[in-house]
């Protein structure tokens, strides 16, 4: 397995849509949440940041448009989202 560091924006992004495929619907979340532990702040900010644009784009438009809702913003000014 690689290490976090070395992982690109696609593997983050590929392993996020796992999770949420096995979430119930109704789940609230952020991205942080679909991972466990701190291995989150382990990723580059880089890539952290192009999840962030993947995965917004594939709820508006994309692959969880059907799965997956933005329901606003936390206090942190992380994207909410909700799985449908």
């Amino acid at each position: 397995m690689q290490q976090p560091n070395n992982y690109t924006a696609t593997d983050i992004f590929e392993q996020a849509i796992s999770v949420v495929n096995s979430l119930d619907s109704g789940t609230e979340f952020i991205l942080k949440d679909l991972f466990t532990g701190v291995i989150w702040n382990e990723f580059q900010k880089s890539e952290r940041l192009s999840v962030g644009t993947l995965f917004k784009n594939a709820v508006t438009g994309g692959v969880l448009q059907n799965k997956v809702e933005n329901t606003g913003k936390s206090s942190s000014n992380s994207a909410v989202y909700k799985r449908k």
